[in-house]
């Protein structure tokens, strides 16, 4: 006994093909996706890895780092803030005596205080002329 099918169901029969093959299509779409994003995945981390090193070793930034590291390491007392430590150390323009940066900061902030105390003592002897 043979059945007769509906309209409907014959219809879609008749575009199953087409959606299997679109279907198909989609899935080799899709995997060539997935392997290219995959092969990307897997490169680029790497490779931006190595710029950013690369990036780093030319700018000079692996060298202060190792010379900072090797400076605490080489601390006879390990200072309570390493942190702070670092800061310091890199903080310093390369060449230059903190030291000697300190003193003569100390007696510039004196000089100018005697100046400004000149000038003010200028501006009220004009002041008691008048």
């Amino acid at each position: 006994m043979h059945t007769a099918t509906s309209p409907l169901v014959q219809y879609t029969r008749a575009l199953q093909p087409h959606k299997h093959s679109e279907r198909k299509w989609k899935s080799k779409f899709e995997t060539k996706r997935n392997q290219h994003i995959k092969m990307s995945s897997y490169q680029t981390p790497d490779t931006k890895k190595e710029e950013f090193r690369k990036y780093l070793e030319k700018s000079g930034v692996i060298d202060a780092l190792t010379k900072v590291l090797v400076g605490l390491y080489e601390e006879p007392e390990r200072p309570p803030n390493a942190v702070e430590y670092i800061k310091r150390y890199l903080g310093a323009p390369a060449g230059v005596d903190v030291e000697a940066l300190k003193s003569e900061n100390a007696r510039l902030k004196k000089e100018n205080a005697a100046l400004q105390e000149k000038v003010e003592q200028a501006a009220n002897m004009g002041k008691g002329d008048e």
